[in-house]
């Protein structure tokens, strides 16, 4: 993973109290559409926290299998995020100065297997919920999007980053995934 997207990371020497490792799938379908969640009033992409002694790959994997029931063996590395979160509400109701790093990978599914899910209580909790939708559609949910959810703003800008990355990128992605799954 060479590419490095950044958001926010110029703002007066900045210096996060808390880093966060994540990773992220960007999958689409046979038509072009990409899966989405909604979970807790907040889009975005399938994916999660990286554990203790995990690679970003294993992580997402692990991650997508849980949320979404599907199995993959091979995702193509997309692009690296670092996302500076200024006064980012947390559950416990502070803030804190945060840095996110998201490791994106891209996949091909047609079909989600919630069946085969195995969700986090909070997860079901908060109704996570999924759906294949065009980059025009995603982005028209998240200027719709009226959640009273706090977090909301810091998912919105990272997600329009990365849809803008990945349609910028979709052709070059999609060829590559195809030739490394042969």
């Amino acid at each position: 993973m060479t590419k490095i997207l950044s958001i926010n990371e110029h703002e007066n020497n900045y210096q996060p109290t808390i880093i966060k490792l994540k990773s992220r799938a960007i999958i689409n379908n046979s038509e072009g559409k990409i899966l989405i969640a909604n979970y807790g009033g907040v889009y975005l992409f399938p994916g999660g926290s990286i554990e203790e002694r995990e690679t970003p790959e294993k992580a997402v994997i692990r991650e997508i299998k849980e949320e979404i029931g599907i199995e993959f063996e091979v995702l193509k590395p997309l692009v690296k995020m670092r996302h500076f979160q200024f006064n980012y509400p947390t559950r416990e109701n502070t803030t804190t100065d945060r840095l996110v790093i998201t490791y994106y990978y891209a996949g091909q599914a047609n079909q989600i297997q919630m069946e085969n899910a195995n969700q986090t209580q909070e997860e079901k909790k908060d109704n996570f919920q999924v759906g294949f939708y065009s980059i025009d559609e995603i982005k028209h949910l998240i200027r719709k999007n009226n959640t009273q959810n706090p977090r909301n703003r810091y998912f919105n800008e990272e997600l329009d980053t990365i849809l803008e990355y990945y349609r910028q990128n979709y052709k070059v992605i999609t060829k590559e995934y195809d030739e490394k799954i042969k």
